[in-house]
């Protein structure tokens, strides 16, 4: 019966099945036999078909080199006449994942994506970059030694000019995106990174349904970026101003209290951005306090408090030094969690 016949997207969908379970053999196994088919056979691999089989391998420990061989092999077959196994953005997207895996592969990535822009700018449908594409690229970015602040913020704002040129939905920035770009400026060694964190949460802040958009890793990665700057006094200064803010908007925003990671983030920006002053023991002081009377004191703040109080502060509010070994009351922990990754 012809009604109950397998056809290729029946395999495609059964390769998926697969690959989510790791069992990459049995993937192999289905997308050779679908590459064995002729040409003119319905059931011939396609091109989902070997996205499928290049997201099997892109889950293994150091399969990017497997994933490029097959996007070569890829582009072998479709310049050999089989139409059906042209490579189109879901494709790329693959290969770029990959790449991102790579420690030194945020250029490579970097120029799939702008040799997509140009063949889509020249008439090429089938490879328009889609928020999938930017996502992976910004990703691959985190993973750069030396991470550009400015580069990733050049990449948000070719984003951000598709979308207005296009208007397709799936070009749109939203939160997600929005937060792999701050963690990407947090990691890297730009001292204007404070400024340029500031002004990707800024442009959260506009996005419809914000409530859905901000989350406390948000401010956690804001705060991240004030913390580790490391630039001329103006920049240091600049930087705690807006960590002070963010500690501010996080209860406004959210409605919420920041946690022990965002209260022992605001303690870091304190000891690296504050000259020792009272001033310093002031603001440390408060905020110490409010960790303690909201249970949210863990291993993370007391070691901040401890880089950023004076040996007195210390005393006066632990009866000791942590060296010492003293004992936190049980009221100063009950609220501690680990944060989730969001």
């Amino acid at each position: 019966d012809d009604a109950i016949q397998p056809t290729a997207d029946v395999y495609n969908k059964l390769m998926k099945a697969y690959g989510m379970v790791g069992d990459v053999e049995r993937v192999e196994e289905i997308f050779v036999s679908l590459l064995d088919k002729e040409h003119n056979d319905p059931l011939r691999a396609n091109n989902k078909s070997w996205v499928q089989i290049m997201k099997a391998f892109s889950s293994r420990p150091n399969g990017t080199e497997k994933v490029q061989s097959l996007f070569r092999e890829m582009i072998k077959t479709h310049r050999m006449g089989d139409e059906n196994c042209k490579p189109r953005t879901e494709a790329y997207n693959t290969l770029i994942r990959a790449l991102g895996q790579k420690r030194d592969g945020a250029e490579e990535a970097e120029a799939v994506l702008f040799d997509l822009i140009s063949r889509y700018r020249s008439g090429d449908e089938d490879v328009r970059p889609n928020g999938d594409t930017f996502r992976s690229v910004l990703t691959a970015q985190r993973r750069r030694k030396n991470i550009s602040g400015a580069k990733v913020e050049q990449l948000l704002q070719i984003q951000e000019g598709l979308y207005a040129t296009t208007k397709h939905d799936d070009l749109k920035l939203d939160g997600r995106l929005y937060n792999v770009a701050l963690y990407a400026i947090a990691r890297s060694r730009d001292p204007k990174k404070a400024v340029r964190a500031r002004r990707i949460v800024d442009k959260m802040r506009e996005l419809e349904d914000q409530d859905q958009q901000l989350t406390v890793r948000t401010y956690f990665n804001l705060l991240s970026a004030c913390a580790y700057t490391s630039g001329s006094p103006d920049d240091n200064l600049g930087a705690f101003q807006i960590a002070v803010d963010a500690l501010k908007e996080l209860r406004e925003t959210l409605n919420r209290e920041p946690d022990s990671s965002c209260f022992g983030m605001f303690l870091k920006a304190c000891a690296n951005l504050m000259p020792e002053s009272r001033k310093r023991d002031a603001v440390v002081e408060k905020v110490f306090r409010k960790c303690c009377s909201d249970g949210l004191v863990d291993d993370f703040v007391l070691s901040e408090f401890e880089r950023a109080s004076s040996q007195s502060l210390q005393l006066e509010l632990l009866g000791g030094f942590l060296d010492d070994d003293i004992r936190i009351p049980n009221e100063w922990t009950k609220n501690t969690y680990k944060m989730e990754e969001i």
